[in-house]
């Protein structure tokens, strides 16, 4: 399939996110089980997979990896991955859980995922995570009832419960600093200090400053200003909203700020960027 087909077979996806498959699955010893992600169609479908029991493995660019009891798989179809049974480990049952999803910027919201956190997590002994996708399965079935909206609700809840669940196991493996940092990058439009961030993370105004520096390469009100410029650049050029709107939308204190910060990048005032 060409990559013109691809980008069509991926926008026929349904608008509505829903599930389009899943199961509480056990694969019997001697059963084949080994999937070429590669050439699965359609394209846009996702797929999330936690492995119960057994011996499985998981192939991607970085070579053969197990999938251990408490892991979870997060892949998708046309990607260059595969996994299953190994010959190996063909006498023991296998047991998982899965759904596959799909629909408008699934996909995308998948990438973004496996960007962040990886395709393979080592869940062990953490229940949240399972039990989400538990939930969604359950949502999801015959007795339920649940109609479309409530399904694609459901699928949009568990994406985000992915992510919530996955960005708290990053953060408590972080220290202090590295999450104050991570709070100033996610957050530039937030009207704060450096002291306050610092303060609210128990470190120091000037530790976290330095740190910040060594890590970004900028210092954190440098870094700042330029989110914060892009934001409003994009809201001037996009929008309709007042000056002052803008401003208070992209994190400058006032228009006055906006201003000057939109002078000094652009060489041109507020209105007359948006003019041009």
């Amino acid at each position: 399939m060409n990559r013109a087909s691809e980008t069509t077979a991926a926008s026929n996806a349904p608008v509505l996110w829903q599930v389009l498959g899943y199961g509480r699955q056990l694969v019997p010893p001697g059963t084949p089980y080994w999937y070429e992600n590669k050439v699965r169609r359609p394209l846009g479908v996702v797929y999330c997979q936690y492995t119960v029991s057994g011996h499985v493995v998981y192939r991607d660019r970085q070579g053969e990896r197990p999938l251990s009891v408490g892991s979870m798989l997060l892949f998708k179809h046309g990607e260059p991955t595969s996994y299953g049974r190994p010959p190996s480990h063909d006498t023991e049952p296998y047991r998982c859980e899965w759904v596959s999803l799909i629909g408008a910027g699934v996909d995308q919201h998948w990438s973004l995922l496996q960007e962040r956190y990886g395709s393979l997590i080592e869940l062990g002994d953490e229940r949240p995570l399972r039990s989400a996708l538990n939930r969604l399965i359950d949502l999801v079935g015959p007795r339920a009832g649940a109609s479309s909206l409530a399904r694609a609700i459901g699928c949009q809840a568990f994406m985000m419960e992915l992510f919530s669940g996955l960005e708290a196991r990053v953060a408590r493996h972080r220290n202090p600093v590295e999450t104050a940092i991570a709070d100033i990058m996610a957050n530039p439009i937030a009207i704060r200090t450096l002291k306050q961030v610092a303060r609210s993370h128990g470190v120091s105004r000037e530790h976290l400053a330095r740190a910040f520096h060594q890590r970004v390469g900028r210092s954190p009100a440098a870094w700042l200003t330029e989110a914060r410029l892009t934001r409003a650049l994009q809201l001037l050029r996009d929008t309709a909203l007042p000056i002052a709107a803008v401003a208070e939308q992209s994190g400058f204190p006032s228009a006055h700020t906006l201003a000057r910060q939109v002078k000094r990048g652009t060489g041109r005032s507020p209105a007359v960027f948006r003019r041009s």
